[in-house]
């Protein structure tokens, strides 16, 4: 009895620090800054202050707005396929919870994203980095949904 509740505590632990793995993974390959590494502080530190971002943009936050931060990278493309423009954002959401008492909160959204030429163009390997994403990482993430974003009938894009 005693190993069979050992190896049910131990099931307990080992799937979510696979997970967590697995996800940090995915971190270190397509971001150059990992959140959970350090303090909250030294990341937001490192993001506002990378030398290889141009173009920044930073709205701090204030009564009436969220923080919102965008930059794109000079040389950073982690994707399987010719970015024209990749772009980080770091930009803080208003959620509201579904148990019965409705009350928003705040997260924050870390996004990378990589842009190809005109439409249509890029979109074989968009999909094809899309799908080997999903194949290593989407068993991760239970609440993923997909969505394309489109431009009148054209696909724009996926997110």
């Amino acid at each position: 009895m005693k190993n069979v509740l050992l190896i049910i505590f131990a099931g307990c632990f080992i799937n979510p620090v696979f997970s967590q793995n697995r996800l940090e993974k995915a971190i270190h390959n397509y971001y150059r800054y990992d959140p959970f590494e350090r303090s909250f502080s030294s990341f937001i530190n490192n993001l506002l202050n990378d030398g290889a971002l141009i173009n920044k943009t930073v709205v701090k936050r204030t009564d009436s707005t969220l923080f919102f931060f965008k930059g794109e990278y000079k040389g950073h493309n982690p994707f399987g396929f010719k970015a024209i423009r990749t772009e980080v954002r770091l930009a803080e959401m208003e959620i509201e919870s579904s148990d019965s008492i409705r009350q928003k909160d705040t997260i924050m959204a870390y996004q990378l994203l990589g842009y190809t030429g005109k439409a249509g163009q890029g979109e074989p390997s968009v999909k094809a980095e899309f799908a080997k994403f999903d194949r290593k990482y989407g068993g991760d993430f239970s609440n993923k949904t997909t969505k394309d974003l489109m431009e009148g009938n054209q696909l724009a894009g996926v997110t």
